[in-house]
C-alpha cells in the first residue's frame, strides 16, 4: 500500500486489537464517539456532540496543555512505508501523542530515514506531511473523536533500526496543536477553536 493511501482518513487507529498503533486504515468504518470533555481541558468549540457538524455545542477533547513529557515509553507500529509511535497522555478518556513517518511524502521521498526535521509548512497538514506529529483525543475502540496536528516544533529521529528512537522539541518550550473534527463519515475539517499546547517528548521503543 502506498504511504499516501494510508492517509485517506483520519481518526482511526489500527489494528483495533492493540491500540498501540496509529496506522490509518484505507476505509473508515467509524463508530463515532462523543467528544465528552477530554482530559480536563476547558477549550470549547462549535462542533456537535457526536463529531458530526450539526451545529450543536460541545467541549473540545484533550487537555489544554500536556506539558513536558520528557523520556516516555511509547508503542511502535511498523509497516512497509510507514512507522509510528504513540505515547499515552491520559488513560480515561484515552489521549495519545502520536508521531507518524510516511514514505513517499516529504522529507521521505526516497525512504524513511533518521534526521532532524522542522514541523512547519507542509508538515503541519495531514494531506502532505511525511513527519506528522499529533495528539489523538478520546480514543475509544480505535477511533479518536478529534485529531490535533502540531503547527511547529522540531522532530529528531535518531534510530529506525531495531528501535524507534527520537524526540519532539516544542518551539519556545510549547508548540500549538490545531484540532480537526469529522464533518461526515468520510471527511473532516479544521476546528481552529480547538487548540492545545504541548512540550518536549522523547521515546526509545523496540520495533
Amino acid at each position: 500500500m502506498e504511504g499516501r493511501a494510508k492517509k485517506e482518513n483520519m481518526f482511526r487507529l489500527l489494528p483495533l486489537s492493540s491500540l498501540s498503533s496509529s496506522f490509518l486504515g484505507a476505509s473508515l468504518a467509524l463508530g463515532l464517539v462523543a467528544c465528552s470533555g477530554g482530559s480536563g481541558g476547558s477549550n470549547s468549540s462549535a462542533a456537535d456532540a457526536g463529531g458530526l457538524n450539526d451545529g450543536g455545542a460541545m467541549t473540545c477533547p484533550a487537555a489544554d496543555d500536556f506539558g513536558d513529557l520528557g523520556a516516555a515509553g511509547g508503542n511502535v507500529f511498523a509497516q512497509s512505508q510507514y512507522l509510528s509511535v504513540d505515547v499515552e497522555l491520559a488513560s480515561s478518556p484515552r489521549d495519545l501523542f502520536v508521531v507518524e513517518l510516511f514514505e513517499g511524502s516529504a522529507p521521505f521521498e526516497n525512504g524513511i530515514a533518521a534526521g532532524t526535521f522542522e514541523i512547519s509548512g507542509t508538515q503541519t497538514d495531514y494531506n502532505t506531511c511525511g513527519t506528522c506529529v499529533s495528539v489523538w483525543a478520546d480514543v475509544v475502540d480505535g477511533t479518536a473523536s478529534m485529531v490535533y496536528l502540531a503547527q511547529s516544533g522540531t522532530l529528531t529521529v535518531t534510530s529506525i533500526e531495531g528501535r524507534f528512537t527520537g524526540s519532539f522539541a516544542a518551539t519556545g518550550g510549547s508548540s500549538t496543536f490545531v484540532g480537526y473534527r469529522l464533518t461526515t463519515d468520510t471527511s473532516s475539517e479544521e476546528a481552529p477553536e480547538c487548540t492545545l499546547k504541548g512540550g518536549n517528548v522523547s521515546w526509545d521503543s523496540p520495533i
